[in-house]
């Protein structure tokens, strides 16, 4: 039997489950990251909502919250673009970090999310 992304020919790649055999279906990489990357509102389990996303699930610091920065990426409320250029334009980053009042490994999360970012 055919399953329904192999009927519409969807590249496997963009594939949200993965079937093998008869075992239980699993995520893809990519939507377990995705899913990995949402942090939900508190509650019950049938009213939730997504509070904030983390462009990189491995980045635990960089947030993306329509509430804060207009929605483009923070750390603690600072976008990390400002940080990232406060950070080409010279300033050591101990310096940037007691400025915003941020750990310095927070400091270099927000680095290394713009460098992903632009790559």
């Amino acid at each position: 039997m055919l399953r329904a992304q192999e009927k519409v020919n969807l590249d496997p790649s963009l594939s949200l489950v993965v079937v093998r055999d008869q075992q239980q279906p699993l995520w893809s990489k990519p939507a377990d990251e995705f899913r990995r990357s949402l942090e939900w509102t508190p509650g019950d389990g049938n009213a939730r909502e997504i509070r904030l996303l983390r462009p990189f699930a491995d980045i635990e610091h960089v947030t993306i919250d329509p509430l804060r920065g207009f929605g483009e990426p923070v750390v603690r409320g600072v976008r990390t673009e400002v940080i990232a250029e406060r950070v080409r334009a010279g300033d050591p980053p101990e310096m940037i970090a007691e400025m915003y009042e941020l750990p310095r490994s927070w400091i270099d999360q927000a680095v290394r999310y713009e460098l992903l970012r632009a790559a």
